[in-house]
């Protein structure tokens, strides 16, 4: 085949010569590659062929070509003459068909495996037909060997000097090899320039693509230099990437993995040469054309746009290249980047919004100093302080919208008084500005940990109040505001709440939250920013804060913490703020500086968070028992009567407690200051109080998953109860009734429905569940009378139906009167009896209270000894409602006189502490002692005796004090007296009647 050119350059005849007798040659070459086998000799004669053709010549006639070229392009010019084409489009294409064997025949084969841009993704041509089949051949790359004549720089370094000559305008032959084949240029000068050099480098022998002389490797630096600084930057960005992606996508052999990190330095470089909108150009290029780029071309791109070139200090680049990166994300006033269409300026956005999440995973300073500082200014601005001033007084000020005003000046605030002139420190825009950016980079994406930590937890709490104070202005709805667009920014408030504590770690969250519940803005010698309205936006502008502002608004934290995604962590915050509240106290007692306002403040949202949640945070059962027990031991001492807070002043009911830090209680003056009088509450006392508090309700919350079989859904699931929790339990029993028998009032009662309540726990914990017999699996025999307790405790708790109740009872009062060995033998069981019957002594149904008291004094029959004295102490505590008290003395009665004759030998446990009782008491519990007393004298007449001077004293002293007063419960005292002292006296007749006749 003859390549035909035009005869003006002699050159190009000479280089068409040469080309005519290498596509000959590889015409044959092709014609033997293309049968059926090739053999051993064919594929030995590829070796040697190379040497056999004119490659090398070839380069030769392009640099005399060019040389042709440059002296008719000057001549023309000196001669003024008008548009001159130097080359036609046969002689373009010859000169190309020489570029590309040049390079694919000289270079290519000498280059690092994987480091150039595969064949398939170049242009045909008849030099890329004939390497393709050569490579498909066996070890086809080791049967091409180059000429050897010169080496791998000088043959690149010749054709960058070529490049070099290009002629401005021109398809010369420098256009051919910059056109075609920049990217070979590219990765075969950063092989030789930048490869590095084995430490022996010269006793050693470097590949063909490792240039080990020092002079000739500052040269190849300095031609790199050249076609870097000459290129523009999308043809660098194209090249470097291009190669980039070879490098990591090639498989066997894999590239050199400092060529690739050598790509992405200089793809680096490339943004930091354009200070200015570099990156705006390489994520254009990178990312724009992309209809859907996917996480991992994001994080590619990310990471090859923060990765500094070498030799450049990472904080200089990031200096550079991260304020570009935040305009990008979060674009000022959302204008349209230059030359991107809409779609394409929002890829460009979510590619440099993926690039500052990873700046926060790998830098966070540099994030934080860079992009959350300067986005979150506007908020940042809610924790500064000025010193309160006298306002001035001339005449109101106009308001002022903003941008409109002369000067510039901010927008006064309109619900504040004109007359003290505020003005907004961050106005609407500003504000939204910085919600948006948080939108972009929080939630439009996976937010991590680190991102959150940097982003939005240093303004978690300027987020909280300003999401309180759009609330606040919905509810109010005095504004003629949209209401869509408010509820949109209250919402959008909420979501970057819940998205930050739900990145967080739960142990972070906890901080964060803990932080923000004691922050206040109470300063009366500072004057704080705070929310306000102006033109309709909301702003942030100076002013003493109104009662909303001063501290954080619980129902905004609980909204946040109420989200399905943190129900987990909503457990874990309760218990942080029980922790929290414990070391307050400890705080204080050392004299900490504002402990006792933050104690407070702690104490509301436990009160609110319980409340608002109930079960859903009661489910750390280990926890909770620990935090209450650590409660008991610690501060128990301080609330016993005689101890060192019993006679302080502070709440002196349960009513009383929670008023004093409940978010409702308190008088005038606390609703503004609300850690005014706190000082005076805050004691182990209140604390002790407040965990049993928290345990009644723990307890309570999962009675029904614990007795029921079936659980409601909103019931918190059955507590597991492992040995360690029981002792846990068994521990706070223990405290507990010691409370209930030394604590001041309040405690105490407390302190012994606790105990009650514990009680049952430890007896149902190992009861068999409710459902068909067991027995069936061939397991031990289940005890009849276990499963009666069991059935009667699950009746007993059920409290929707009272007959079910009244049923449990019974069953549990017949075990009793059995002397069933699970009861009575089972000290849990036994004290979970007591307890049910005491709890239902006091309920307001007879039909409850009549069964209960029957309990009572059936356990009075089988245990004596044991439960005589216990129902006397709680007939004659005074601790104890006097309903409760009446209902005790009916079941002493009944106990009394089923004892008959054997009354004696525990008259000493009964006869006294009713006498002490009925002195100064109650009528009623008068009556109620004198029918008891009235009913052991019909029992057991002799056993009353001991006392009888006691009793005739206590008698006469009940008719002296009813002959004074004239109304129905003197009447019946009189006449329970009277007949008491006759029953006595006839009693006592009869019996000497009796002593007399066995004496005769």
């Amino acid at each position: 085949m003859d390549v035909r050119v035009s005869q003006e350059y002699p050159s190009l005849v000479q280089l068409a010569s040469d080309l005519t007798a290498v596509l000959r040659a590889l015409e044959t070459a092709t014609r033997q590659l293309s049968k059926s086998g090739v053999a051993a000799q064919d594929q030995a004669a590829w070796a040697q062929l190379p040497a056999e053709l004119p490659i090398l010549d070839m380069l030769t006639g392009l640099e005399a070509l060019q040389t042709e070229l440059c002296d008719k392009h000057a001549q023309h010019k000196q001669a003024g003459g008008g548009e001159l084409a130097l080359l036609g489009l046969r002689d373009q294409r010859v000169v190309a068909q020489a570029v590309d064997l040049v390079v694919l025949f000289e270079v290519l084969p000498r280059l690092a495996p994987g480091t150039s841009v595969p064949l398939g993704k170049r242009m045909s041509s008849e030099a890329v037909s004939v390497m393709s089949s050569l490579l498909r051949l066996p070890n086809g790359r080791r049967n091409w060997q180059p000429s050897g004549s010169h080496s791998l720089a000088q043959i690149v370094l010749r054709l960058t000097q070529l490049g070099a000559r290009a002629l401005p305008g021109e398809s010369d032959v420098a256009a051919a090899v910059l056109g075609s084949h920049h990217a070979d240029l590219v990765a075969a000068l950063l092989q030789l320039a930048y490869a590095p050099l084995p430490p022996d480098a010269a006793e050693t022998r470097v590949p063909a693509y490792v240039e080990g002389d020092p002079q000739r490797r500052v040269e190849l630096r300095r031609a790199f230099t050249r076609i870097f600084d000459g290129s523009s930057p999308y043809l660098m960005l194209e090249t470097l990437t291009s190669l980039l992606n070879s490098a990591v996508r090639a498989r066997q052999p894999r590239a050199p993995r400092w060529y690739a990190q050598l790509c992405g330095r200089f793809l680096g470089r490339v943004v930091l040469t354009h200070p200015a909108d570099g990156v705006r150009i390489a994520l254009d290029f990178l990312a724009a054309r992309d209809e859907a780029p996917s996480a991992e071309k994001l994080g590619r791109v990310a990471a090859l746009v923060l990765a500094p070139p070498a030799g450049v200090a990472e904080t200089a680049y990031l200096q550079t290249v991260v304020p570009q990166l935040r305009r990008l994300a979060v674009p000022p006033d959302h204008v349209q980047l230059p030359g991107l269409q809409p779609a394409e300026q929002q890829r460009v956005e979510q590619a440099a919004c993926f690039a500052l999440r990873r700046l926060a995973e790998s830098s966070p300073r540099a994030f934080g100093e860079l992009v959350a500082e300067p986005l979150l200014a506007p908020l940042r601005r809610w924790f500064a302080s000025r010193p309160a001033v006298a306002a001035p007084a001339p005449e109101p000020p106009a308001l002022l919208l903003p941008g409109g005003a002369a000067g510039g000046s901010r927008p006064v605030i309109q619900d504040l008084d004109a007359a003290e002139g505020a003005e907004a420190v961050s106005s609407g825009h500003e504000l939204a500005a910085a919600l948006d950016a948080l939108r972009r980079l929080l939630l439009e994406g996976v937010p991590s940990a680190r991102l959150a930590s940097a982003l939005a937890v240093p303004v978690f709490a300027p987020l909280c109040f300003w999401h309180a104070f759009e609330r606040a202005q919905i509810e109010q709805a005095a504004q003629p505001m949209t209401e869509q667009t408010e509820q949109t920014t209250q919402a959008l408030l909420l979501e970057v709440l819940v998205a930050t504590l739900h990145a967080l770690p739960a142990s972070a969250a906890c901080a964060t939250v803990l932080e923000l519940v004691q922050t206040t803005r109470a300063d009366s010698h500072a004057e704080r920013p705070r929310f306000a309205r102006a033109d309709g936006r909301t702003v942030l502008g100076w002013g003493a804060a109104d009662e909303q502002q001063r501290m954080v608004d619980v129902d905004s934290l609980l909204a946040a913490l109420g989200d399905p995604r943190l129900r987990a962590l909503a457990g874990d915050v309760f218990m942080a703020l029980l922790r929290e509240q414990e070391a307050l106290l400890e705080m204080a007692e050392l004299g900490g500086d504002d402990v006792a306002r933050r104690w407070w403040l702690v104490s509301q949202v436990v009160l609110a968070v319980v409340e608002r949640f109930g079960p859903r945070v009661l489910t750390r059962h280990a926890d909770i028992l620990a935090f209450v027990l650590s409660i008991l031991d610690r501060h128990g001492d301080a609330c016993v009567v005689g101890g060192a807070e019993a006679g302080a002043q502070g709440p002196r009911t349960l009513e009383d407690l929670i008023q004093s830090v409940s978010l409702d209680g308190g008088d005038g003056a606390q609703t503004q200051d609300g850690a005014h009088g706190v000082e005076r509450r805050l004691g182990g006392t209140e604390m002790v109080a407040m965990a049993l508090l928290l345990l009644g309700q723990m307890m309570a919350a999962g009675e029904q998953a614990a007795f029921a079989g079936q659980p409601a859904a909103d019931a918190m699931p059955a507590a597991d109860w492992g040995e360690p929790t029981l002792r846990l339990l068994r521990r706070i029993r223990d405290q507990a009734r010691r409370l209930g028998q030394q604590a001041v009032p309040m405690v105490a009662q407390l302190a012994t429905a606790t105990a009650q309540q514990v009680s049952l726990v430890l007896a149902l914990h190992a009861l068999p569940p409710a459902g068909p017999d067991r027995t069936a699996s061939g397991g031990p025999a289940a005890d009849p009378d276990l499963e009666r307790f069991a059935a009667a405790m699950r009746d007993v708790r059920n409290t929707d139906m009272v007959p079910v109740q009244a049923h449990g009872i019974v069953e549990l009062r017949n075990l009793v009167l059995a002397k069933a060995p699970c009861v009575l033998a089972d000290a849990e069981r036994l004290e979970a009896t007591v307890a049910v019957f005491v709890e239902l002594a006091a309920s307001p149904d007879s039909f409850l209270y009549l069964n209960a008291i029957r309990g009572l004094a059936a356990l009075a029959d089988v245990h004596a000894r044991r439960f005589v004295p216990r129902l006397v102490a709680m007939y004659t505590g005074a601790d104890s409602r006097l309903d409760e008290r009446l209902r005790v003395g009916e079941a002493l009665a009944q106990c009394v006189l089923r004892a008959g004759a054997m009354l004696g030998e525990h008259a000493g446990d009964v006869v006294p502490p009713l006498l002490a009782s009925i002195e100064g008491a109650a009528p009623e519990l008068v009556l109620s002692a004198v029918a008891v007393l009235a009913a052991a004298a019909q029992a057991c007449p002799a056993a009353l005796l001991r006392w009888i001077d006691d009793i005739a004293h206590a008698l006469d002293s009940l008719l002296l004090a009813a002959a004074r007063a004239d109304d129905e419960l003197a009447v019946a005292v009189r006449r329970a007296a009277t007949v008491f002292w006759c029953d006595l006296v006839a009693a006592h007749e009869h019996a000497r009647l009796l002593e007399q006749m066995d004496a005769g």
